[in-house]
């Protein structure tokens, strides 16, 4: 019992190291969840092994054998397990292509309607969508070399319908020059970047 439980924390310390490092590697020790998890996991580690070899001669080679292998077995699959459930919550997380397509829609019929000289980038929007989910990333890029314009985001922003909450990334034609909001349900600012052009803009996010 004692094995199983000392496995399943290490090895969901383990997990935590790993999603910290952001790259699915060792750990990154700029990160704070890597500075604080870190030491905790070893001395959990070497505090098992120091019981082992402290116990050593009160136990049987087999006993000893057993909770070795349920230790490692509850250390490498906690991490796994951790991991497929962080997928699968990600993946149900991920708008549905019909959700995705009639948004896109809207917003190309909003775009003909007021006339501003953008277009989707499809393939950028379900990319993004896809890899960050919970809401539709929609990537608008200006086809003419002109400036972002304020007036052209409050167009659009007043003509949304009620299609959830949105991602929108306004990028200029030569795709160097990016605003990005962050849209509730009710369509209030919950984002903006970057911050100098927001504040200019007067994009002001809720609390």
């Amino acid at each position: 019992m004692f094995s199983i439980v000392l496995g399943a924390i290490c090895g969901f310390l383990g997990f935590i190291l790993v999603l910290s490092s952001g790259r699915g590697g060792l750990v990154q020790f700029d990160n704070a969840a890597s500075v604080v998890f870190l030491p905790i996991l070893l001395i959990m580690i070497g505090g098992y092994v120091s019981i082992f070899i402290l116990l050593r001669h009160r136990y049987s080679s087999l006993f000893k054998v057993v909770n070795i292998i349920v230790f490692l077995i509850f250390l490498l699959s906690t991490p796994t397990i951790q991991i497929i459930q962080a997928k699968m919550e990600h993946n149900l997380a991920i708008p549905s292509q019909e959700i995705q397509k009639h948004v896109f829609s809207e917003i190309d019929q909003i775009i003909e309607e007021i006339r501003i000289p953008y277009k989707i980038d499809i393939n950028t929007s379900e990319n993004d969508t896809e890899e960050y989910g919970q809401r539709v990333y929609v990537v608008l890029v200006r086809t003419n070399n002109g400036d972002i314009q304020k007036e052209e985001i409050n167009k659009l922003l007043d003509k949304l319908p009620d299609i959830g909450a949105l991602s929108l990334s306004f990028h200029n034609h030569n795709n160097d020059y990016v605003i990005g909001l962050n849209l509730d349900k009710e369509k209030r600012i919950t984002q903006c970047t970057p911050y100098d052009i927001c504040k200019e803009f007067d994009f002001k996010k809720i609390n």
